[in-house]
C-alpha cells in the first residue's frame, strides 16, 4: 500500500491507546465493542469544545440572532424526516 510501518503501528498504537481496538498477543487486533460509544463521545466533546464555539462566533459577526438559529434548526428538524 506504500504506507509506511512506523506509521501503521503509531496508529495501531493511537487506536489503542483511546480504547477503539485490543490487542490480543498472538492472534491480533479487534474492535472494541464499546468503540463506537467511544468514538461518538470523542466527537461530542470536539464538538462541543471547537467546533460549536467557531459556529456561535459566526454567527455572531453576521448578526444572526438566536431566535434565527431555533427557526432555522427547527426547520432541519421538520425537513429531516422528508429526506431520502
Amino acid at each position: 500500500m506504500g504506507v509506511n510501518p512506523n506509521t501503521v503501528m503509531r496508529t495501531y498504537n493511537e487506536l489503542q491507546s483511546m480504547n477503539i481496538i485490543d490487542n490480543k498477543r498472538g492472534i491480533g487486533y479487534f474492535v472494541n465493542p464499546e468503540a463506537p460509544k467511544i468514538i461518538r463521545e470523542q466527537r461530542r466533546k470536539i464538538f462541543f469544545g471547537k467546533i460549536l464555539p467557531e459556529f456561535i462566533r459566526q454567527a455572531e459577526l453576521l448578526g444572526i440572532t438566536f431566535d434565527e438559529l431555533r427557526s432555522q434548526l427547527q426547520q432541519l428538524d421538520n425537513n429531516k424526516g422528508h429526506e431520502n
